[in-house]
């Protein structure tokens, strides 16, 4: 089960036009976020989940793993 943070950084992910992904800071503005750390914490987590994806040596290389 999601958390409403996690909840709300993943429908932020699926919203933003996927020609030039979200910076951190700019995911954490999104959802009420302040440090950075805290954005990349709940990131690794969802990745850990199987809920994104993330290209190694590019941090704004997210993506939304749909589910079925």
């Amino acid at each position: 089960m999601l958390s409403a943070k996690q909840s709300a950084i993943i429908n932020f992910l699926r919203e933003y036009p996927p020609s030039c992904p979200p910076t951190v800071r700019e995911i954490g503005a999104a959802v009420g976020l302040r440090s950075s750390a805290t954005v990349h914490t709940y990131l690794t987590r969802l990745e850990a989940q199987g809920l994104i994806e993330r290209k190694p040596g590019c941090p704004r290389c997210i993506t939304v793993v749909r589910r079925d």
